[in-house]
């Protein structure tokens, strides 16, 4: 997988992660194993699976001006992914947020995306005290 992170995104690296590659990498294997050409049911683009709305919030918060045609394009969409993981406070927080909105802790229906993001971490012994 290419990663391609670059000085210029805010992060902030949560003491739990192994890396964010590790975090990154889970979300695309449960999102989309991993295509970037995947187009969900409800229109999601990208190995992360991003959503119109999510992509339009990016653009008007960051000043870009990215179309939901360009989230093939791994490192744009990893570039979306990494503004909203540097914007939590957990793994988890991290991974319920992204599949369930900015309110995705309060949401019972983002447990189960968690589950499945902790299992993936587990499978590639990459959760630390998790």
């Amino acid at each position: 997988m290419d990663i391609c992170l670059s000085d210029s995104i805010p992060i902030s690296i949560h003491p739990e992660w192994t890396t964010v590659y590790d975090l990154a990498e889970s979300i695309i294997y449960v999102e989309s194993r991993g295509n970037d050409y995947a187009i969900g049911a409800l229109k999601e683009r990208g190995a992360y699976q991003i959503r119109h709305i999510r992509l339009t919030d990016f653009n008007q918060r960051t000043g870009k001006r990215y179309k939901i045609e360009e989230l093939v394009d791994r490192c744009k969409s990893e570039e979306i992914f990494m503004y909203y993981a540097g914007r939590t406070s957990s793994l988890e927080e991290i991974s319920r947020c992204w599949n369930a909105g900015p309110n995705g802790m309060n949401k019972k229906s983002s447990q189960k995306y968690w589950k499945l993001v902790k299992e993936r971490l587990s499978c590639s012994g990459k959760l630390n005290n998790y």
